[in-house]
């Protein structure tokens, strides 16, 4: 069940220009070093209830605890939607969670809409609309234990970071 005791682990970020963006962040905010994933193609995915294809590319690091997610859609998504609707800043928050179908049972049982979801390899990413007074997309990701010690590599980068190398390379 999420909670807001579970926490928010990741704040997400949809942009046209991935490599401005990585820019942006480490020279201004000085988040970094950041992993760069390029075309992220899901095995299977749904995209507003409808099986479609949902490719796009990330580039992830960490603040403190939180991580940072900035996204470059490569096709129809609710990525590529947010650009269209002429939208910028954050455009979804993640709970990690060791149990997919518990947290994502508990965000519908609390309004949450199915807006776009898949699985690649063993990870499995749900993501929730919930509409009203704020409009928020949380989603849900249930991650293998090697995309999660890749996290951890990037976590421990940004906390060592020195401010110079923009991109982090995991080994």
């Amino acid at each position: 069940m999420f909670t807001a005791a579970t926490g928010i682990n990741q704040v997400a970020y949809v942009t046209r220009d991935l490599e401005a963006s990585i820019s942006w962040w480490t020279e201004t905010l000085g988040v970094g070093p950041f992993m760069l994933l390029r075309d992220i193609t899901f095995d299977s995915s749904d995209y507003l209830g409808e099986d479609r294809v949902v490719t796009y590319s990330a580039a992830v690091s960490y603040s403190g605890d939180t991580c940072i997610e900035l996204i470059e859609p490569n096709g129809p998504s609710i990525f590529s939607d947010w650009l269209e609707q002429g939208r910028s800043g954050v455009q979804h928050l993640c709970v990690f969670s060791s149990d997919f179908n518990q947290t994502a049972d508990d965000l519908v049982g609390r309004g949450g809409k199915r807006i776009q979801g898949g699985q690649i390899g063993e990870d499995k990413l749900a993501y929730f609309l919930f509409e009203g007074e704020q409009d928020v997309v949380m989603e849900v990701a249930c991650l293998s234990e090697g995309v999660s010690s890749m996290f951890d590599a990037v976590k421990k980068a940004a906390a060592q970071w020195d401010g110079k190398q923009r991109i982090f390379h995991h080994a």
